[in-house]
């Protein structure tokens, strides 16, 4: 149960990206089926979490085809699923200054999406993160 008590905090969003969760207070988040974000935000009365907080990739990446990722080419095979199409950023350490409620500081996700490119440190989350947009 998220409780909405402005007094105590930033009131809770429905989470509608995923990587969002390394932006914001995972207890403020009411997490959702794919796809139903808006319909739920809509019915609770709710703003998305990609309305609370915006980010920017700061750490420098190289793009890369998925297929050059032994690991995501390993899962989607084990998954059955095919490889999303085109390429991947990948960071040494994906570092991303965030802002919203009110502040703005410097997270480490294992992966971010931004501008429909997928950023990451960690392929496999990447893989993941890219089959549930």
């Amino acid at each position: 149960v998220v409780a909405a008590d402005p007094d105590r905090g930033p009131a809770p969003a429905v989470l509608d990206r995923p990587w969002l969760v390394a932006a914001l207070d995972p207890a403020t988040l009411v997490p959702v089926a794919p796809g139903g974000a808006a319909v739920l935000a809509d019915l609770l009365d709710l703003p998305l979490a990609s309305e609370r907080v915006h980010g920017e990739v700061r750490s420098p990446g190289t793009p890369t085809p998925w297929a050059a990722l032994t690991a995501a080419v390993t899962w989607a095979a084990a998954a059955g699923r095919e490889l999303p199409g085109g390429e991947v950023v990948v960071h040494e350490r994906l570092r991303v200054a965030v802002a919203g409620d009110g502040d703005t500081r410097e997270v480490f996700p294992g992966v971010w999406v931004q501008d429909d490119a997928v950023h990451t440190d960690d392929p496999v989350r990447a893989l993941l993160a890219a089959w549930a947009r």
